[in-house]
């Protein structure tokens, strides 16, 4: 499985009450009832989701940067001396690294291989900048043969053509009732490019491993 995926959608069935995609099987239900899932970021609009190398996020994993959902789950109150504050406030750091970097590789807009050219172009993606409450931007050129995508650190990720991991279209549908009654709530359209390397919005990822920050929470005086 592709680690962003693992991202996205944590690591097993129990895990959707944290994910990022979501399953509705009350009022919402997707068209196979075997893969019901949506994305929870996407809102009738159309979107760009650029997915790390396997190799790219397992470095920020292996340096301590990227914690897992298998991490998450390693937080137990017995791990934390039966304190619940500090056991919530550890999940939170996690949940809040994978969240925020999931995040930032969403962004409004399709921009796709092979179709109308964007030069120098800022779009915006689902990671919130709590300073401003702006959303953080990526800077995209696309051409008639390539793509790539600028983050705020001025790193620059290029789309991987020669896989064939690129301009993957879908739709995703968010359907209503049941039988005879069902309508479609919503729909969203994305394009999915693998990139080369993951991007950053800010150095606070990489300021501190996600170790240090759960010991810092772990030293707070109650």
């Amino acid at each position: 499985m592709s680690l962003f995926l693992e991202m996205l959608s944590g690591n097993d069935e129990d895990s959707t009450k944290y994910n990022i995609l979501i399953t509705q099987d009350g009022n919402y239900k997707c068209v196979d009832p075997t893969n019901n899932y949506n994305i929870r970021l996407f809102d009738k609009f159309n979107y760009t989701v650029y997915v790390p190398t396997n190799q790219s996020i397992q470095k920020l994993i292996d340096d301590g940067f990227l914690p897992t959902w298998d991490d998450y789950e390693a937080q137990t109150l017995e791990a934390w001396n039966d304190d619940d504050a500090k056991l919530r406030a550890a999940h939170a750091a996690i949940r809040n690294r994978i969240f925020n970097f999931v995040r930032y590789h969403i962004q409004d807009n399709a921009v796709y291989i092979g179709c109308d050219p964007v030069y120098n172009t800022k779009f915006e993606t689902s990671k919130l900048n709590p300073e401003n409450q702006r959303f953080f931007s990526l800077e995209v050129n696309a051409g008639p043969s390539s793509l790539s995508v600028t983050d705020q650190l001025g790193n620059t990720r290029h789309v991987l053509t020669q896989q064939g991991l690129y301009n993957k279209v879908c739709r995703e549908y968010w359907f209503s009732g049941t039988g005879n009654n069902m309508s479609i709530n919503s729909a969203s359209d994305a394009v999915v490019h693998q990139i080369d390397g993951v991007l950053l919005y800010n150095n606070d990822l990489m300021s501190k491993t996600w170790q240090q920050e759960l010991n810092e929470i772990r030293n707070q005086s109650k």
